[in-house]
């Protein structure tokens, strides 16, 4: 590590030689009020010594890399707390990827050169979201969890003249006898954390002052987790809004300031633009009103007789640091980073969360209450609130405001939300979506902003809040917003793939006999369709006596009337797949299923392949050990279901398949053998939003390897312009991109990728854009036109996925590249497939849609019910 010596001259622990405490000085602490020949010349050596604008300790250190052989250490820092004893409580874990838990652990204090490491005591505390955050398919890791408690204040005495950091570290240990004491063996390596959960606390520690000296916590980035001390020129001893917002600072190092000043710190274009606050005898006055336009974000900078600048830091004793103030220019908000400068935030994100918890018994019931403050002497009405998920909104239920005292601002709010979002279309209500959901609030008239966290909040983020249908977890975003994380509440003991292979191994040793029941799974329980929900309309018209269960991937997923929902991966899931009598999906199974005596299982798998499979795919690893395993999974299918001859012939070779191929013709397309009736069609509509006798275009992108938001390229509002007001266009994404994101929003445009029934879009649609999806295969049993946007065609058949044919040789449409090209053929195709692709159209119905007749469901329940 580069050594900066107070020396000007060159030495060999000092290679940049004229680093001077000048130029010192500018890259800690950034350089932009400095001359502009000063600034040149401290970047420059700055770089050179390896140090960054802003940055307060030197370069991090070079380590060795580990020893050949040796696997790579998983270690994490999922949350870090400061006490009100001004102590940092910590939590993470810490393993080796293919070994065995270790004995013990450590955690020593890496300080400045010179000083011995020192040990920290840690306490193993078993957590299961090990097997969840950092998943080891092979080995349960809940036992690798610890908690410990560094002590700042120690770390900052260790040199009380000289600003210092100490680096927290990480080792595995031999024996167990350090853990308790953190003494006895030490580990032969340790290193910085590998991960910090950032959606945690550990991004939100607040600094601590410590006599005339300020210790910051920073995580993440190369160095870990990292305790910072220094002596700051210019410390804020207190904030007091009685009347004006008063900043009291003291100063140190020999600094005199004469002025005080307001930077601009969100400035767009980057200029520095500065407000000269009122400053006499180390006090400071804030006058908000003066901080404009709203919303900006401004530092305080004090300045001396020379010219010189120092930011102010704040920091306090206890970490509560943060101030919320309202005055007749509205809320301001003081606060300050991990980097200890105070800020001052004007406008909106003045907001802020104090406090969150799930209440409620039952599922019914179940209320996520969330604390507010800063919103001003204006309550927002409830609708004013809401949480933003997957594809689903919820408005809260009601706002409670507590009192506050004389003339100052309304009390904190306490918002409440009932967790249950209509599941669309008209569907049934039920538990939220499994993904973030982020709190938006639109107040006075403005759009909707993210609520700002308190620091007074870090000890509750990155916890799970568990209820009967949910689990809730706080989180923090990159703007140190509140959203929270809604996943479905499981048993202690079924999350992650470890718990997922154990429970799924036990189900295989039980005897029990199969049950007259049959398990239905669509897209591994991410929605109930497809071919499994047209062979379950069949099969309970001929057995209704059978008990019908669906796999369901969260509870948001709404399930047939009478039949049982079954959270997948769940023990009950594992249990009734091995005693069912009858299993029907369309995706693989998990290779630790096998299929026992007497039971049938139906692969009806989910389209024709234009895209390759299997081990026809690009980059497939062509392994013994792989092939060996893709071929028992598919030996467990009974049967496996196509469309085409061209699929038969895919799905045994690409999926090394030797069992039964029942080329019968998907029984999804059943109904698009049938026209909508005149009261189908007017439901339909209803439903969607749409004007009678409106033409309609699908849009349906299949998805991408390369990202989850598969619906880009196509220039919606553009195509909407372009085909006049007198049509809508309905957009579906791939069933792997439901949680992706929120829906497409765009005048005229319907996002229907969660509306239930695919077959009812493709029966109501004039005219279908796709690209590489395998709706095109099942969209022809309508004989209704086809257009094809494919502006990544090249890319995608040779690089990414690549496809058994060229589309453009077969294709019953034509291949487009641009908006403009979509809105002229979708005009071409107004009456009809136009005449130039009638031919290739016939020879695609012929060559892929030979068993689509209407009758694919009744020939696969004959094959389930067969003797």
């Amino acid at each position: 590590m580069t050594e900066v010596r107070k020396s000007g001259r060159a030495t060999a622990a000092d290679p940049v030689g004229a680093l001077t405490r000048r130029a010192v000085g500018l890259a800690r602490r950034g350089w932009t009020r400095a001359p502009a020949p000063a600034r040149r010349v401290a970047r420059a050596l700055a770089r050179r010594a390896g140090l960054r604008r802003g940055s307060h300790a030197p370069p991090a250190v070079r380590r060795p890399p580990a020893p050949a052989g040796r696997r790579a250490l998983t270690s994490r820092l999922h949350s870090l707390v400061l006490r009100p004893d001004g102590r940092l409580a910590l939590e993470g874990w810490a393993f080796r990827l293919g070994a065995d838990d270790p004995p013990g652990t450590a955690l020593v204090a890496v300080g400045p050169k010179g000083t011995a490491p020192v040990p920290i005591p840690l306490t193993r505390v078993p957590r299961e979201d090990v097997n969840t955050s950092d998943d080891d398919r092979n080995r349960d890791r809940s036992g690798t969890a610890f908690t410990a408690v560094v002590d700042p204040a120690a770390l900052a005495d260790a040199d009380p003249e000289a600003d210092h950091q100490w680096r927290i570290e990480v080792g595995l240990l031999a024996r167990a006898d350090a853990d308790a004491a953190g003494s006895g063996p030490q580990p032969e390596r340790t290193e910085p954390f590998g991960r910090a959960d950032r959606y945690a606390s550990t991004g939100l520690v607040s600094p601590v002052r410590h006599g005339d000296r300020v210790v910051s916590v920073r995580t993440g980035g190369r160095e870990g987790f990292v305790v910072r001390v220094e002596r700051p020129a210019v410390l804020v001893d207190r904030i007091t809004d009685d009347g004006p917002v008063v900043v009291h600072v003291q100063t140190a190092g020999g600094f005199r300031p004469v002025r005080a000043l307001a930077v601009r710190e969100d400035e767009p274009h980057g200029r520095a633009d500065h407000v000269r606050l009122g400053y006499r005898r180390g006090r400071v006055l804030v006058d908000p009103a003066r901080l404009v336009p709203e919303p900006s974000r401004w530092r305080l900078e004090l300045v001396d007789a020379l010219g010189r600048h120092r930011v102010a830091r704040w920091a306090s004793p206890d970490g509560n640091a943060e101030l919320l103030t309202t005055t007749g220019a509205g809320t301001t908000r003081l606060d300050t980073g991990d980097d200890a400068v105070l800020r001052i935030e004007r406008g909106t994100g003045a907001a802020l969360v104090t406090d969150v918890r799930l209440d409620g018994a039952d599922a019914a019931a179940e209320r996520l209450l969330v604390r507010v403050s800063g919103l001003g002497k204006t309550v927002p009405t409830a609708d004013a609130f809401r949480l933003v998920g997957p594809r689903q909104t919820i408005t809260a239920e009601r706002v409670d405001v507590e009192d506050a005292p004389g003339d100052r601002p309304a009390g904190a709010l306490t918002v409440a939300f009932t967790l249950r979002a209509a599941s669309g279309f008209g569907g049934p209500v039920l538990p939220p979506g499994t993904g973030r959901w982020e709190l938006e609030v639109s107040h006075h008239g403005r759009e909707p902003e993210g609520v700002r966290l308190s620091r007074r909040l870090a000890g509750r983020l990155g916890d799970w809040m568990v209820g009967p249908s949910v689990r809730v977890r706080a989180e923090r975003t990159a703007q140190d917003a509140l959203a929270f994380r809604i996943s479905p509440t499981r048993p202690v003991g079924e999350a992650g793939r470890f718990r997922a292979i154990e429970l799924s191994r036990a189900s295989r040793t039980e005897s029990r006999l199969l049950l007259d029941a049959v398990l239905f799974a669509s897209f591994d329980g991410r929605s109930v369709g497809d071919n499994p929900a047209a062979i379950r309309h069949e099969l309970v018209r001929r057995r209704p006596d059978l008990t019908e269960y669906w796999v369901v991937a969260e509870h948001s997923v709404p399930v047939p009337d009478g039949a049982v929902p079954v959270l997948d991966r769940s023990r009950e899931f594992y249990e009734l797949r091995s005693r069912a009598r009858w299993f029907v999906t369309n995706a693989f199974p998990d290779g630790q299923f096998l299929r026992r005596d007497g039971q049938r299982v139906l692969q009806t798998w989910h389209g024709t392949p234009l895209k390759r499979l299997g081990t026809d795919r690009i980059g497939f690893a062509d392994t013994d050990q792989r092939r060996r395993a893709l071929a028992d999974q598919t030996a467990q299918w009974s049967w496996l279901i196509s469309q085409n001859p061209h699929s038969t012939e895919v799905f045994r070779r690409a999926y090394l398949y030797e069992g039964t191929v029942a080329e019968i013709g998907y029984p999804r397309n059943d109904a698009l053998t049938r026209p909508l009736t005149k009261d189908e069609d007017r439901e339909l509509r209803s439903r969607l939003g749409l004007a009678p006798a409106e033409p309609v275009v699908l849009f349906m992108p299949t998805w991408r390897e390369t990202g989850d938001d598969a619906i880009t390229g196509l220039d919606l509002d553009w195509l909407v312009r372009g085909l006049g007001g007198g049509h809508r266009v309905l957009v579906r994404g791939h069933a792997n991109t439901v949680a992706a994101g929120r829906d497409v929003r765009a005048d005229r445009v319907v996002d229907v990728t969660t509306y239930p029934e695919l077959s009812d879009l493709l029966r109501l649609a004039d005219v279908l854009v796709t690209d590489y999806s395998s709706v095109m295969f099942d969209y022809s049993v309508t004989r209704r036109p086809m257009v094809f946007f494919v502006p990544d065609l090249e890319a995608y058949a040779g690089r990414d996925r690549g496809v058994y044919f060229d589309l453009a040789d077969r294709a019953p449409g034509p291949l487009v590249t641009s908006t403009d090209a979509v809105v002229e053929e979708i005009r071409r195709a107004a009456g009809g497939v136009p005449p130039e692709h009638a031919e290739a159209y016939a020879r695609w119905v012929a060559d892929f849609n030979p068993w689509d007749d209407g009758g694919a469901s009744a020939r696969a329940v004959d094959l389930l019910l067969a003797d």
